[in-house]
């Protein structure tokens, strides 16, 4: 999935979306 945004992914971005995802 990061590999389909790579200039959006940056490190809080990922945290959020893991979490809102995951969480």
């Amino acid at each position: 999935m990061a590999a389909m945004f790579p200039i959006l992914w940056d490190k809080e971005i990922q945290f959020l979306v893991w979490v809102l995802c995951f969480g």
